[in-house]
C-alpha cells in the first residue's frame, strides 16, 4: 500500500498495521462512522485499494472549505518565522492545491519535499510554494502529528519563500513545478 510507504518513509513511530487500520477506518469515505473524528480523503476503489478523492468529494476540513487558490493573498497574511503550527496550517489552508493541480498535488508536494530534504532547494514561484505547503499541512492532518527536524525547518521554509516572494511581487506563474 503506496500510503503505508508514504507514512513510513516520514516517520517510524506508527507500526504498519496502525496505519492500515486508519486507512480502512477514519480516512475511507466508504467506512462506517466508529471513531468520533474521521478524515474521508479515500475511495474504496476494491478490496486493499483505495483512490484520493478530487477536491469535489472531499467533506470539509474543520473550519470551512479549502480556500479558493486563485483569491489574492498579501504578505502581511503569512505567518512569522516563529508562528505555531496551528496558525501555519490554518495559512496552508488558504490555498487549495486539489483544486489547482487535481492529482499533480501530491506528486508536486512529495517531490519538492525529497528535492528539499536532500539538495535544500525550493521552489521558485508562489503557486509551487503554496502547493508545497498545502500538501504538507493535509499530510501532517492525516499522520496526527506535527512535522520535526528537517521537516519542520522545510514547512517554515516554504512559509518563509511565500512571504518573500509576495514581498518582492513575484508573480504566480514560474518554473517551480517541473522537477524533470
Amino acid at each position: 500500500m503506496e500510503i503505508v510507504d508514504e507514512v513510513l518513509a516520514t516517520t517510524r513511530l506508527y507500526r504498519e498495521s496502525t496505519i492500515r487500520t486508519h486507512v480502512v477506518s477514519r480516512m475511507c469515505a466508504q467506512a462506517p462512522r466508529h471513531h468520533a473524528v474521521s478524515y474521508p480523503d479515500l475511495d474504496r476503489v476494491a478490496h486493499a485499494l483505495y483512490r484520493r478523492r478530487t477536491h469535489s468529494g472531499l467533506d470539509s476540513p474543520p473550519g470551512g472549505e479549502f480556500a479558493d487558490f486563485r483569491a489574492p493573498l498579501s504578505s502581511s497574511s503569512v505567518p512569522a518565522d516563529d508562528a505555531g503550527w496551528d496558525e501555519i496550517w490554518q495559512f496552508a489552508l488558504t490555498y487549495d492545491g486539489y483544486a489547482a493541480h487535481g492529482d499533480r498535488c501530491l506528486d508536486i508536494g512529495s517531490r519538492w519535499a525529497e528535492t528539499y530534504l536532500t539538495e535544500r532547494i525550493l521552489p521558485r514561484d508562489l503557486d509551487a510554494l503554496r502547493t508545497c505547503l498545502f500538501f504538507e499541512q493535509r499530510r501532517y492532518h492525516h499522520m496526527g502529528f506535527d512535522p520535526e527536524g528537517a521537516s519542520a525547518t522545510y514547512v517554515r521554509r516554504l512559509v518563509r519563500a511565500v512571504r518573500e516572494e509576495l514581498t518582492l511581487g513575484s508573480s504566480q506563474s514560474g518554473s517551480g513545478l517541473d522537477l524533470a
